[in-house]
């Protein structure tokens, strides 16, 4: 009888290892997922043509995230009084593909200050740009992340 025993733990324990092993889920997705991880400045003056640094910290399964037009860029201009506004009002940036596929790390995205300044008000040229920043990131496999909204930047003019 006391072999019996020994013998059904001896296959059990095995058993069980196995189906929890294989329970196990994988936290990674063919969609891409982007954070944020830090914004350069919030206040961004446009002598000199600055760049806005946006660092992102992403994870991908298949680990095919970069290309030439990886990142876009969504800009909303939230000022109060309306002005005729810059044309287009959303473009793509290149992410670097690295040279061995990785799961995950992180994005530098530099927008310069001309890039991200909207309005044309020839009446009140001092007036700051207030503008909501989007960004979705897109994998090889034509994946989309979620929006990931970074928050308001001010170009002074």
């Amino acid at each position: 009888m006391r072999k019996l025993s020994y013998y059904s733990l001896l296959l059990l324990v095995p058993a069980a290892i196995l189906v929890w092993s294989s329970c196990s889920k994988d936290k990674l997705r063919s969609k891409p997922s982007i954070k944020l991880s830090s914004i350069s400045t919030r206040e961004l003056p446009s002598q000199n043509d600055p760049h806005l640094i946006v660092t992102f910290d992403y994870a991908d399964k298949e680990g095919d995230v970069g290309g030439e037009r990886a990142l876009w860029v969504k800009k909303t201009y939230l000022n109060e009084r309306q002005t005729t506004l810059h044309e287009p009002d959303s473009f793509s940036l290149g992410v670097p593909v690295p040279t061995v596929p990785r799961q995950d790390g992180q994005i530098e995205a530099h927008m310069r200050a001309s890039i991200l300044h909207m309005a044309l008000d020839p009446g009140n040229p001092a007036q700051p740009d207030t503008i909501n920043l989007r960004f979705v990131l897109r994998d090889a496999g034509g994946n989309t992340s979620d929006t990931l909204d970074a928050g308001t930047v001010v170009v002074i003019r």
